[in-house]
């Protein structure tokens, strides 16, 4: 039999269920706040819909579009891709692939040219719908990109029609392929590539990416008829088993696949856009004031992130170490955290916990309004000696995507 509890220890017990109840209402209360804080923030419309993000602006484009005349309509979109609002752009791109014009096909071609990802990684998707050869052109392009997530997408837009799901073993093809008929809106299932194309993607092999290497091995496969595979669980040695049985067949068969000369002289296409980066004027965690007008002859980079963001964390320490090889070179770099509710002293522990030494504040809703309407995390932006944003991720990067884009802009 249990004991009997004393008035004292009874006493005790209740005062123990109390201070349980308190702190238990205290924390209910805590992620209440959060998340109320993180709904607010991440949910709240932007004053204009066609000034939001991608997701927002794709929606708020249609019924613009809808209200217009016919005529109208391309005018509009021509005009839309080459508004401040990366947003907007991105929605016009996508409205561009519609058109079968040469006025179209010149903008999308042009918006690879863009300062932000998603505008380019739009315009790589849509150019081969609406002019075949120069959408092929752009895709082997963009597969020599520094953007990872660029040539990701080369890749995958040239493997979709392979004959097999994007990543997956491709069915063995007839060697006899010569020529494929290109993707029309008449002949929707058609291949994207040809043969003129496998110079590049047995390049493409040699790529740091996996994505890059599978759906290149998908489309060698569709086109050739060499049937050399491997599948990520099977681990690297199984990989570079099929990369250099892919090359010992190269060996031998590279001259029954010259590329003409406009394919075989296509090189990357760097972003050019520029518009001038928004100031601020914030406090960093330690107090002291942040200023980009201070960081004028300066490659700032301000990577927007939260701690409660896993993609946000998964490139963090790429983050820093940029910020440990070409902080005296020239680069500055700044983390502007979202939806924090710890404040300063709460990010200043978890980045002194986490080993992140480069300069740290707590963003705000006018500075996620200023740089396009930031309601995703993360979203990294470069911004030139001269103030002009140059580069502008949507989604985690990896560290030699950052560097080439840092390395470039140092140099000028």
């Amino acid at each position: 039999m249990g004991a009997i509890k004393t008035t004292e220890e009874a006493s005790g017990d209740q005062a123990m269920r109390r201070r349980f109840a308190v702190l238990s209402m205290l924390l209910a209360i805590t992620v209440v706040t959060f998340a109320g804080r993180w709904i607010s923030e991440h949910n709240r419309p932007p004053k204009n819909a066609l000034h939001g993000d991608s997701e927002e602006a794709l929606k708020a484009i249609e019924p613009e579009l809808a209200r217009l005349p016919e005529v109208g309509r391309l005018p509009f979109l021509l005009k839309s891709v080459r508004d401040s609002h990366a947003g907007l752009r991105y929605a016009a791109v996508d409205g561009l692939a519609r058109y079968h014009t040469p006025e179209s096909a010149a903008a999308i071609e042009n918006s690879f040219r863009d300062s932000a990802s998603t505008v380019r990684q739009r315009a790589a998707e849509t150019l081969h719908a609406v002019d075949h050869e120069r959408g092929l052109l752009l895709l082997l392009s963009a597969l020599q990109d520094e953007d990872t997530w660029i040539r990701q997408t080369a890749a995958t837009q040239l493997a979709l029609r392979a004959g097999a799901k994007p990543g997956s073993a491709a069915q063995p093809a007839r060697a006899s392929i010569t020529k494929v008929a290109p993707a029309r809106p008449g002949n929707p299932g058609a291949m994207i590539a040809d043969r003129r194309v496998v110079p590049a993607l047995i390049r493409a092999l040699d790529d740091r990416d996996d994505t890059v290497v599978r759906q290149s091995v998908t489309m060698l496969r569709a086109l050739t008829g060499h049937s050399a595979n491997y599948r990520t669980i099977d681990g690297p040695q199984a990989k570079h088993r099929a990369i250099a049985d892919w090359k010992t067949w190269w060996a031998t068969h590279a001259a029954e696949y010259i590329a003409p000369p406009a394919f075989a002289g296509v090189h990357p296409i760097r972003p050019t856009r520029t518009d001038p980066a928004p100031a601020f004027d914030l406090s960093d965690i330690d107090g002291h004031p942040m200023r980009l007008s201070d960081l004028k002859g300066r490659v700032v980079l301000v990577n927007f992130w939260g701690t409660w963001c896993a993609p946000c964390r998964q490139e963090l320490s790429d983050i820093e170490k940029l910020h440990e090889t070409h902080d005296a070179r020239g680069l500055t770099v700044i983390g502007a955290a979202v939806s924090e509710t710890g404040g300063p002293a709460g990010l200043r522990s978890w980045c002194a916990k986490n080993h992140l030494t480069y300069r740290q504040s707590l963003s705000t809703p006018g500075l996620q309004e200023a740089y396009g309407e930031i309601e995703e995390v993360p979203v990294t932006v470069m911004i030139d000696k001269l103030g002009q944003i140059r580069y502008r991720w949507e989604g985690p990067r990896d560290l030699s995507t950052f560097q080439a884009a840092v390395e470039r802009l140092l140099a000028e």
